[in-house]
């Protein structure tokens, strides 16, 4: 048992602290139990819980973001470039001019990117060749995902979510400090006071402070959230228990930068200081 567990006990389990050093971005490829772990050097490391940890692609540059799609990669890197890895090397990269606050999403036929442009928010969107089909300037705190097999851009206001597809019209007025994580089941919003979870069942809070980044699993109802002073919680979203007093560990030394769950179940990744792995049990969830 990790020595540092604070309540919650077994709540999540280490696995391994892969020997990547300075992790920058993590992900993990789709259907399976390989986590993909980029380094600030740009060495991207290939981890399987069970086996071990080999070096598979080397981005010549220092990686912001990392999404896989199918058997390829894709990377947002520090200077704003986004690119497409496939097996034998980059298919095709594109400058976003992106350099502050990036989310990269891919699904609903495109790849979307936002960020700030130092004058401006905006999303880029391209298809899958690399092609750009969309340049846009969006207010503040709007965030992008996928949801309904569509690429989406999402807001919250004082009276709710809006949500429309990306190059639809966008709601106006004043949004609330809800810093947004846009998932195929739900939107998060992040403030200091705590965590809130909007789905199709309704609006769920998790009372948590001092949260830096939040993930869902593949069923929705498990949430990830790290701090800002190194701690990770795993919260099922279906215990009004576990919402009130979530249970967390003491994971990292200084902010969780980064957290991800396998898409097959079973394994978390978190990046802080190092890169971890934590396996936990998936509970079979009641309705919320």
């Amino acid at each position: 048992m990790d020595p540092h567990f604070l309540h919650g006990a077994r709540v999540l389990e280490p696995v391994l602290a892969p020997p990547v050093e300075h992790p920058a971005a993590i992900a993990w490829r789709p259907g399976s139990e390989r986590l993909l772990v980029a380094a600030r050097s740009g060495a991207v490391f290939e981890v399987e819980p069970a086996g071990g940890t080999r070096r598979v692609v080397e981005l010549g540059a220092e990686p912001a973001v990392l999404v896989c799609v199918d058997d390829d990669l894709v990377v947002l890197t520090v200077e704003g470039l986004l690119q497409r890895w496939g097996e034998a090397g980059v298919r095709w990269e594109r400058p976003t001019g992106l350099l502050a606050a990036r989310t990269v999403v891919c699904g609903g036929g495109g790849i979307a990117v936002i960020g700030d442009d130092g004058s401006a928010r905006r999303v880029l969107v391209f298809d899958g060749g690399g092609e750009r089909r969309l340049r846009a300037r969006v207010p503040a705190r709007t965030a992008i995902g996928v949801q309904g097999g569509r690429l989406v851009w999402v807001r919250s206001l004082p009276e709710g979510l809006a949500t429309s597809a990306i190059g639809e019209p966008l709601a106006a007025g004043g949004s609330t400090n809800h810093l947004l994580t846009v998932t195929p089941h739900a939107t998060v919003g992040v403030t200091e006071a705590g965590v809130a979870v909007w789905s199709d069942a309704g609006a769920l809070a998790v009372r948590q402070g001092e949260v830096g980044n939040v993930a869902l699993d593949v069923s929705g109802g498990l949430l990830a959230f790290g701090t800002k002073n190194g701690a990770v919680g795993l919260v099922r979203l279906d215990q009004p228990e576990q919402r009130k007093s979530p249970p967390r560990i003491e994971a990292h030394t200084g902010p969780v930068r980064g957290l991800s769950f396998a898409t097959r179940g079973r394994w978390l990744a978190t990046i802080g200081d190092r890169c971890r792995v934590w396996t936990y049990a998936t509970p079979t969830l009641s309705p919320q």
